[in-house]
């Protein structure tokens, strides 16, 4: 697969940003990984599941962490779903 990043090394610097950016959001959530058939899409989803789906697409080259951050307070009555952008940073 190709990737984004010039070495093993940074990938797992990046990606440990990434994973901390999204712990401190304090949300309970649970990842997914849907397959297409152009790629494997990355999916957050927040609690609680059993609300209504709110589906979130970040633009421009902002990760799923930072666009969850601005949509927080609709957690208590959604259950947000970030996708994140294939070939970006992001799991």
């Amino acid at each position: 697969m190709t990737t984004i990043y010039k070495s093993s090394d940074g990938e797992a610097k990046v990606l440990s940003l990434y994973d901390n950016a999204l712990a401190n959001l304090g949300l309970e959530f649970e990842e997914t990984t849907v397959n297409t058939r152009f790629c494997d899409t990355h999916i957050i989803i927040t609690e609680p599941k059993e609300a209504p789906p709110l589906v979130i697409l970040q633009g421009g080259n902002t990760v799923s962490p930072v666009t969850l951050s601005w949509f927080l307070p609709l957690t208590t009555e959604s259950s947000l779903q970030a996708r994140n952008k294939n070939a970006t940073i992001n799991r």
